[in-house]
């Protein structure tokens, strides 16, 4: 049997930290999802009078106060003795976990909970497309707007520098012609407009009654992005 009560488990980080904010927890912002069920398990244990009759932590006691069969003579007293060992388990369980993390996440740089935060962000079907549509604008921008020549650069040993070198910028002027917007316009309809249109209409998270599926569906973007891709170029 796990030493983490099994509604604590099925529930999202994001909920495990609003919930741990809500009962008063300090601390928890860069713990890992497994770390913050056994940390919120035995905060939620240990202060068990003054919680438990909070109404969104009636699922948690629920379960752990649930009845169980007993028994008489040794039994019971099996049982006493398991009841003690529960929260020396759970806090070995908790200390080998933090001695497993504690070289790449609990050090005085906020740098790797950083990481895992944008890790965590940027894991998600939204994400990845909009690294494709900004890897698209980037690549149409560099062919619709042309370099201009600017001026030469000298020679300058120190920079590494050891020849004349012509600078060009992007020439913005360009983007007062038809030969900018026309390509442009074409680009943001059919990959940006069009799809979104599809998503919100082709709504599949809205039909399985998800969370957010009011807004537009990530999948349907993608797929109908590929077929008008597919039909117009």
């Amino acid at each position: 049997m796990s030493t983490v009560a099994y509604w604590l488990q099925r529930q999202r980080k994001a909920d495990l930290q609003n919930l741990a904010a809500h009962v008063g927890m300090i601390n928890y912002d860069t713990l890992l999802k497994t770390e913050l069920e056994v940390a919120l398990d035995e905060f939620l244990r240990t202060n068990q009078i003054s919680l438990q009759n909070d109404p969104q932590l009636s699922g948690f006691y629920k379960r752990i106060n649930s009845p169980v069969k007993r028994e008489s003579g040794g039994g019971t007293a099996t049982s006493l003795v398991e009841e003690v060992k529960k929260p020396k388990q759970r806090r070995q369980t908790l200390k080998a976990r933090e001695d497993l993390d504690q070289p790449t996440l609990y050090t005085r740089s906020p740098i790797p909970s950083t990481l895992y935060s944008l890790r965590s962000r940027l894991s998600s079907v939204t994400s990845i497309q909009l690294f494709i549509l900004a890897i698209e604008a980037i690549g149409l921008f560099s062919r619709v707007v042309p370099l201009k020549y600017l001026t030469t650069i000298p020679p300058i040993p120190a920079l590494g520098i050891h020849r004349e070198t012509a600078l060009r910028l992007p020439d913005l002027f360009a983007l007062l012609t038809s030969d900018f917007w026309g390509p442009v316009g074409l680009w943001v309809g059919t990959s940006i407009l069009v799809p979104a249109c599809g998503a919100w209409f082709l709504n599949l998270r809205a039909a399985m009654g998800e969370e957010n599926g009011d807004g537009y569906d990530p999948v349907a973007f993608g797929v109908v992005k590929g077929l008008v891709g597919w039909i117009v170029y």
